[in-house]
């Protein structure tokens, strides 16, 4: 039985806050194989529940609304067709 071997989706985030409140996460999957699926949660960095701005999907460009100003950290997850997971996080200052 032979296989191949292919990389895990590598993921380049960037995350803006967009006047007030509003945030747009930019996910982008390179290596892995396609199609790519993408889910995008947030917290308020001092809390302990996360919240779910979108389930996993194809859309790789999400915009959501927080409840309120202060620092949040966002977190994508990536999926690639073979099953295989590329995570990140960062924070983000909302005002």
């Amino acid at each position: 039985m032979a296989f191949s071997t292919q990389k895990a989706p590598v993921q380049n985030l960037s995350a803006v806050a967009v006047s007030g409140r509003n945030i747009t996460v930019n996910a982008k999957a390179t290596d892995g194989t396609a199609p790519y699926t993408y889910a995008v949660y947030y917290k308020k960095s001092d809390a302990n529940v996360w919240r779910t701005a979108q389930n996993y999907s194809a859309n790789s460009t999400i915009r959501f609304t927080v409840p309120q100003a202060g620092t949040y950290r966002v977190y994508v997850s990536i999926w690639d067709a073979e099953g295989r997971a590329a995570n990140k996080d960062t924070l983000i200052s909302v005002r």
